[in-house]
């Protein structure tokens, strides 16, 4: 167990604030990233595949200081916990006495990860990339290269006009992958000059630390997509409503493959539907003694077309 120090909102606030200042004032960084890796210990003793995952969110420097920060620390306020650790709040991470988590019921758990979910996905703009340990040279390598690209792709459909330099965040997870990612950089920089040099704040810095969290959160779910991907012939699984909701910026608005172009309200209102279905079908599968199935949110929207109804969002 980690142990981190915080400091109280307000002073993490403040501190925030001036950095922001900091870059958009003197540097002129206008785009930050926030990254997190999961999955990246090797083979584990059963030799099975962790499918090494690297995502983070992109926005720009003023949204993660005016609106992100405040939004986030709102949700960890509302459910009483210091911070967001995904694997903390796994099951068997919730069986450690010292997880801010520990007996959180499933349920609880779904709420606050939805209600994260919305203020993770609501405006920053996720990348990432993913890959398996099975063949092939330096993997881990291939995959931060293809986390740059992505990641500028991305800029170019959401920011086509951008020019200044673009600022990356990794949480810090110890000197051999910080030292892997900057040797990718340093690569990858001297064809994209946008490309500034990556930053290694800690998890608890209480300037870096609330984005990083987000980044923890999209980088642990997208690997759980990845292994299903790999393990089941490379075939996608269907959104669940997790990645409804973390994924919602992926293309642009008007994009065809945009996962929802509702407004704010009717995303977080359309997101709490979803989880109200869920656990209808929960309950119904319990009192039959049917074991829980995943739940997809556009079977959900198939059967009110069906049905002929509005959702009135």
């Amino acid at each position: 167990m980690q142990t981190r120090q915080h400091l109280s909102c307000a002073q993490a606030k403040k501190r925030f604030v001036e950095w922001a200042s900091l870059f958009s004032e003197k540097i002129f960084v206008q785009i930050a990233v926030y990254c997190d890796e999961s999955g990246t210990g090797g083979f584990d003793k059963k030799g099975k595949d962790p499918i090494p995952t690297v995502y983070g969110y992109i926005a720009h420097v003023d949204y993660w200081v005016n609106e992100f920060h405040s939004e986030w620390q709102a949700v960890l306020d509302e459910y009483k916990v210091p911070y967001f650790h995904f694997y903390e709040l796994t099951k068997k991470g919730r069986e450690d006495s010292e997880s801010p988590y520990h007996k959180w019921s499933d349920s609880k758990v779904d709420y606050f990860l939805d209600d994260l979910s919305i203020v993770a996905g609501r405006v920053a703009v996720p990348c990432g990339s993913h890959g398996t340990l099975k063949g092939g040279k330096d993997p881990y390598k291939k995959i931060f290269e293809l986390f740059f690209k992505d990641c500028f792709n991305r800029i170019e459909e959401h920011w086509p006009n951008f020019n200044e330099r673009v600022d990356f965040f990794f949480e810090f997870n110890n000197r051999k992958w910080s030292n892997q990612i900057l040797d990718v950089a340093v690569e990858f920089g001297k064809k994209e000059k946008r490309l500034g040099t990556p930053a290694f704040p800690k998890w608890n810095d209480p300037i870096n630390g609330l984005p990083l969290q987000a980044a923890d959160l999209l980088a642990f779910s997208q690997r759980q997509s990845a292994a299903y991907f790999f393990e089941n012939n490379r075939r996608v699984r269907e959104s669940r409503i997790i990645d409804f909701a973390l994924l919602r910026n992926l293309f642009p608005k008007g994009h065809p493959h945009r996962i929802s172009n509702l407004d704010d309200r009717g995303q977080a209102k359309l997101v709490r539907r979803f989880r109200d279905k869920k656990d209808i079908r929960d309950v119904s599968n319990d009192i039959n003694r049917l074991p829980k199935k995943d739940f997809f949110p556009m079977e959900f929207l198939k059967e009110y077309r069906e049905l002929g109804k509005k959702l009135n969002l």
